[in-house]
């Protein structure tokens, strides 16, 4: 079992098995500090122009891709194009290894809550029964670090 701690930036691949020649590099794993520099960044822009959701995509692009390469990413020249947030805007929103990239980094900047039987019930008991103790739970908007404008 690997360290819990994410210390070094660690790439992980992402392509199409029928186009393996084009290649999105993103975050492997993800720290609760990078969670919260993303959903910083996206709060702190002044983009009037654009969407939260869009702001919010941006941060997270920029963010968690760490490189690509392969045809579909060369420029007229036949150099590569720099991931900057210019080039990010540009993919085609509707191209499968695009939406593929944004699903996995969606997934490690937006983790599911686990199923965890230890985890309290609805009135914060940490086991059947145990009288009317409340235990402070963690407010719903804090549960997604992406979700801007929310408030608790």
């Amino acid at each position: 079992m690997g360290s819990i701690f994410v210390l070094e930036v660690e790439r992980e691949p992402i392509y199409l098995a029928d186009d393996p020649a084009n290649i999105i590099y993103i975050r492997k794993r993800v720290s609760h500090g990078q969670q919260i520099e993303v959903a910083g960044r996206a709060r702190e822009t002044k983009d009037k122009t654009r969407s939260e959701f869009q702001i919010a995509d941006d941060a997270l692009m920029l963010f968690g891709i760490l490189g690509w390469e392969g045809p579909k990413f060369q420029l007229g020249g036949g150099e590569t194009a720099p991931v900057t947030l210019t080039y990010i805007r540009a993919l085609e929103g509707s191209d499968p290894l695009v939406l593929k990239a944004i699903d996995e980094l969606t997934k490690r900047f937006n983790p599911k809550p686990s199923p965890d039987p230890k985890l309290p019930d609805s009135n914060g008991s940490m086991s059947a029964g145990a009288g009317d103790s409340e235990i402070p739970t963690r407010p719903e908007s804090l549960n997604n670090p992406l979700e801007i404008g929310t408030s608790t």
